[in-house]
């Protein structure tokens, strides 16, 4: 369960004249700034889904397990993902899909199964989180209230940040590097389905590319509850300009 698991923005200080803040102390400039980093409002809400596969080590009960994960996005929430994991020299794979209202799980060759409410659940957060991290939603949709957080170290560099709330959903906050407005780091609470309690979930987020005009990071680190749970790099990146239905149909 622990294998379905992005995002960060800024912020700055207030000026003694409210008549006279700066663009860094409004969240929505905070925004702005981090989407045209990004690539700009354009490229980013041209394609309607992306895929990316992504290596690395994943920390499960005291093993570090190498895994290789491939994953589908859409802008309206839809995901498919297979992870492929080493245990014991043995590869076991796991297919989760989510369609927009229904999710299932397919773990090697058991048959599939419709997803718990719990596990459905976190998989609309997930849906959520993507979509957030995307950025260009939040300069328009009225959905979502903004934050201004102030600022933080990320490793070494100022980060400013961004707390994003939607009804229904929990709140994100966003951490970008203050100089470029590139992501740096994500950070909300989760559901951990094997431990049946909620968890801190702090995503960060470096060594950025381009690719048809949007950048995107290369390497990838998730802690939870300060501890580190999984560590990669993404090896290959792609927008999409069309996705066929059938890739969200029970696996």
């Amino acid at each position: 369960m622990r294998i379905f698991r992005i995002s960060a923005v800024c912020l700055g200080l207030l000026l003694a004249v409210p008549a006279a803040r700066a663009q860094n102390d409004d969240p929505k400039a905070v925004i702005e700034k981090a989407v045209k980093a990004h690539g700009g409002e354009e490229a980013l809400t041209k394609h309607p889904a992306y895929r990316a596969k992504l290596k690395g080590a994943l920390e499960v009960m005291g093993l570090s397990l190498d895994f290789s994960s491939e994953g589908l996005m859409t802008r309206n929430d839809r995901m498919r993902s297979e992870i492929v994991l080493e245990v014991m020299g043995v590869k076991v794979s796991v297919v989760q899909v989510f369609n927009g209202q229904q999710g299932w799980m397919k773990v090697g060759d058991e048959d599939t199964k419709e997803v718990e409410e719990e596990h459905l659940k976190e998989m609309k957060e997930e849906g959520h989180s993507v979509r957030v991290g995307s950025l260009a939603p939040l300069l328009k949709d009225k959905a979502y209230t903004l934050t201004y957080l102030g600022e933080i170290k990320v490793g070494d560099k100022p980060a400013v940040g961004v707390k994003v709330q939607a009804k229904g959903f929990r709140e994100i906050d966003l951490w970008f590097d203050k100089a470029s407005g590139l992501m740096v780091k994500t950070q909300r609470t989760t559901y951990d389905l094997t431990a049946r309690k909620e968890v801190l979930k702090e995503t960060y987020l470096s060594d950025y590319q381009e690719a048809n005009g949007v950048k995107h990071a290369r390497k990838v680190r998730i802690d939870q509850d300060g501890k580190k749970l999984l560590e990669g790099e993404i090896t290959e990146y792609k927008v999409l300009d069309k996705v066929d239905d059938r890739e969200f149909a029970k696996p």
